[in-house]
Formats: C-alpha cells, structure tokens, sequence
C-alpha cells in the first residue's frame, strides 16, 4: 500500500519540489493489516539498501534488497526514502530464512 506520507512524497517529486528516491527496503515481524498513516513498521527488524531497476514494462519498477537473516518469521515488509520517509507498507504472507543465511527480497512496483 502506498501510505499517506508516500503519496506526499511522490507527489512533491512529480512537481520538482522533492529530489528523492527510494532508499531502503525494511522487514518486520507484525501481521498488522497495513493502513494509509503508518510512518514505519510495526516491528521491523531488518533494514538494507535497495537496487532498483526500470522495466521490462514501462510502467514497472523492480526494488531489491539482499538480506542476512536474523531467524526470524517475516510477515511485512516497507520501502524508505532516503530521509527515512516510509513510502510503502505491504503485510506478506509469512516467511523463515535460516539464520545468518542470505536472501533476497525483490518487489516490482507497478502504477495503474
């Protein structure tokens, strides 16, 4: 879900106002359905940069993120600018990853 200070941001960007981007990718452990005023997660955990890459389709942005699990069950994940502006909150199906094993975590963004 796009959240409130998303749409602000997008919009400030869109007019020439903001130069941003998006910057970090976090994961939480809450299942707490998502909701337009959420500034962070409800319990995140881990944090890292992110790669992001235009396409195939016009209108499609890929965001990746590699993670080293911390063992923990992940249930939400969120996109940051970067001034730590949450742009983006989704609640996923639950995931595990080994401890201290790598993984990533891929998101394609796409506007209608």
């Amino acid at each position: 879900m796009l959240v409130t200070a998303g749409k602000t941001r997008l919009i400030g960007i869109m007019a020439g106002k903001v130069t941003d981007q998006i910057y970090r990718m976090k994961l939480g452990t809450d299942n707490t359905a998502a909701a337009l005023g959420q500034t962070d997660l409800v319990a995140a955990v881990l944090t890292q940069t992110v790669a992001t890459t235009y396409g195939p389709d016009p209108d499609e942005l890929t965001v990746e993120a590699v993670f080293t699990s911390d063992g923990a069950s992940y249930k939400e994940v969120g996109l940051f600018s970067s001034d730590g502006t949450m742009l983006f909150r989704q609640v996923v199906t639950p995931f595990a990853v080994t401890t201290d094993d790598q993984f990533i975590v891929s998101l394609v963004l796409t506007l209608s």
